[in-house]
């Protein structure tokens, strides 16, 4: 998956999906999982979905894909180009990279659809 975007545009949507349904945790609540985020690049767009929540913005797509990622690792990675216009994010062999960095991905695959729409269930059809 390869695909371009600006920094603080790709942080404001994984903030506003993850804000969704935070919980309050509580004082015996035990260390949660940490939640992961999924990102979805394909014809022209990508999206962001978490906890059931999707945004999606017009981005320039090269390669097709999506990948699961820790939220927090992921927005940590991201702040450190927050200046830059655009970047270009690269996802393979495991892994998410901008320019020389590189931060590990906990699953991605090369093919995935943006949007339900024109989606055919060939089980039904």
């Amino acid at each position: 998956m390869t695909f371009m975007i600006g920094p603080r545009k790709l942080i404001e949507m994984i903030e506003l999906t993850e804000m969704t349904n935070t919980p309050n945790p509580g004082v015996d609540d035990p260390t949660p999982t940490p939640r992961t985020v999924c990102l979805q690049a394909s014809g022209g767009t990508l999206a962001v979905e978490c906890s059931g929540q999707r945004s999606e913005e017009k981005v320039v797509v090269w390669t097709d894909g999506q990948c699961r990622i820790v939220i927090a690792e992921l927005l940590t990675f991201l702040r450190r180009f927050q200046l830059e216009s655009a970047v270009t994010v690269e996802v393979s062999c495991g892994m998410l990279r901008i320019r020389h960095l590189a931060l590990r991905v906990l699953g991605c695959c090369a093919w995935t659809a943006t949007s339900d729409v024109g989606q055919c269930d060939f089980a039904t059809d």
